[in-house]
């Protein structure tokens, strides 16, 4: 009677109860909706909103949120995880090992390596053949245009930490003959007059510049050219930039300007010693250049004596450009194209181009001026229905949940500005943003990011590239 009484204790502890479990789920999913609202106040405080003004926006967030299937996956996780713990437990408890582990097996590890395997086989089964194997005939190289019309076909790419062939296919499939590979140092505000560099080994480079070292050897094999452009990174505030760094007095620039000019010269040594094709010697310090242009000057004749590639400065897009006093001593016009275009949602190719056309004529009047080919050193457009305006502003995060995914819009800003420069003989080329190593992982048609690979962007540029 006692064991009978105690099984029968062990089959109500675990009989189903439709109100409980009901009272349950809505405690689990109002504490992930409440987390949810607590990490995004916290996400746009750090981007200088107060959470008072997120408050008021977070009911309309959640609305449009709610309307798309990541809202409640990311609702439903934790509440799934806590119903899946809870049956391996009182498995455990109630039935011993034995059944622990076959229900572990049956309701994990059966499950995972099925889902594995069948993505596998829908990866092999949707692997392209074609373009590896013409690739191949051409021993792995790429056509190399620029011999033939000095464009620089580029992206920025992010390099794998060992980097293999493998990592150079998708670039050379898509005729991307350059990369832009980027070395850093640190200010903790724009107003620092000391700047941090990375630990040195005895050869006089970092770990990052030892991978520069070996990216620019495998780019090589494949007849990939190299641009190196180092930057300067404030360290205190994700949305400050670099054209903020200004001082107050003559002895605050002068010890930035000494720690900045050991920066770019060790940069421009690595530069010369890896082989690196073209050296950007700065990038967006719009204040600086205008109240320090002999600074400048010098820096480029102290970088003609370590290296002998060509060489370019990469100018704000905004004023800096059409300012820039130094122009005629450097090899090319370099300028990040952050250039806004409208504030349309889903703006057509034709809106784009008209947008485009201001810009356009300033940058071809500089041109004339100056007399050096345009190139742009970077320049890229996110996968949300307002990619084209602001478009240096990121994509990602929890900010990026509450955007509208649109591949069609980032190709349309990729076909509008082909079309705009390309056939220009005076422009030069340009870097898009961001071509990552791992080709496979990389972009995709349901990210909201930079990056152009496997969207229709990718196939807009290997067709211009060609």
């Amino acid at each position: 009677m006692k064991d009978e009484s105690v099984n029968s204790g062990v089959e109500n502890s675990n009989s189903f109860n439709l109100k409980t479990e009901l009272k349950t789920a809505t405690k689990w999913l109002l504490a992930t909706l409440v987390l949810m609202w607590v990490l995004t106040i916290l996400y746009f405080h750090s981007n200088q909103m107060s959470p008072w003004q997120t408050l008021q926006l977070l009911p309309n967030m959640t609305f449009q949120f709610a309307k798309t299937a990541m809202f409640w996956f990311y609702l439903l996780l934790p509440y799934g995880l806590f119903i899946w713990l809870r049956f391996l437990v009182r498995s455990f408890k109630n039935q011993g090992q034995t059944a622990f582990f076959k229900k572990l097996l049956l309701t994990t590890t059966l499950p995972l390596f099925a889902f594995f395997t069948i993505s596998k086989i829908v990866e092999i089964s949707n692997a392209e053949v074609d373009w590896k194997s013409e690739i191949a005939q051409r021993d792995f190289q790429v056509y190399n245009h620029f011999e033939k019309d000095k464009k620089l076909r580029g992206v920025h790419f992010v390099p794998a930490r060992n980097p293999e062939t493998k990592h150079f296919l998708s670039l050379v499939k898509n005729n991307i003959e350059w990369i832009a590979l980027t070395t850093f140092a640190w200010q903790q505000t724009p107003e620092s007059d000391s700047i941090k560099m990375p630990p040195l080994n005895e050869f006089g480079w970092s770990k990052k510049d030892s991978s520069i070292f070996k990216t620019v050897k495998f780019a090589k094999k494949h007849g990939i050219r190299t641009f190196l452009q180092p930057k300067i990174l404030i360290e205190n505030s994700k949305n400050t930039a670099t054209q903020d760094i200004h001082f107050e007095n003559d002895t605050l620039w002068q010890n930035w300007s000494t720690d900045y000019q050991n920066f770019i010269l060790q940069q421009a040594n690595i530069a010369q010693k890896s082989g690196v094709d073209v050296f950007c010697m700065g990038t967006e310090l719009s204040q600086l250049t205008m109240a320090h242009p002999d600074f400048f000057e010098n820096l480029i004749d102290s970088i003609q004596l370590i290296y002998q590639g060509k060489i370019t400065y990469a100018a704000d897009w905004q004023t800096e450009f059409t300012a820039l006093p130094f122009w005629t001593k450097l090899d090319y016009i370099g300028i990040q194209a952050g250039f806004s275009l409208t504030d349309n949602k889903k703006p057509s190719i034709a809106t784009l181009k008209e947008a485009w056309q201001p810009h356009f004529y300033k940058i071809k009047t500089l041109q004339q001026q100056v007399d050096r080919p345009v190139f742009f050193t970077e320049i890229g457009y996110k996968s949300t229905e307002d990619a084209a305006f602001e478009p240096r502003q990121k994509a990602g995060g929890l900010a990026g949940m509450f955007q509208k995914v649109s591949t069609r819009t980032q190709a349309n800003c990729y076909h509008a500005f082909f079309e705009s420069f390309w056939q220009k003989s005076w422009f030069a080329g340009a870097f898009f943003v961001d071509w990552r190593a791992n080709y496979e992982r990389a972009g995709g048609r349901d990210s909201p990011g930079f990056s152009p690979q496997n969207k229709e962007a990718e196939v807009i540029l290997g067709k211009w590239f060609d």
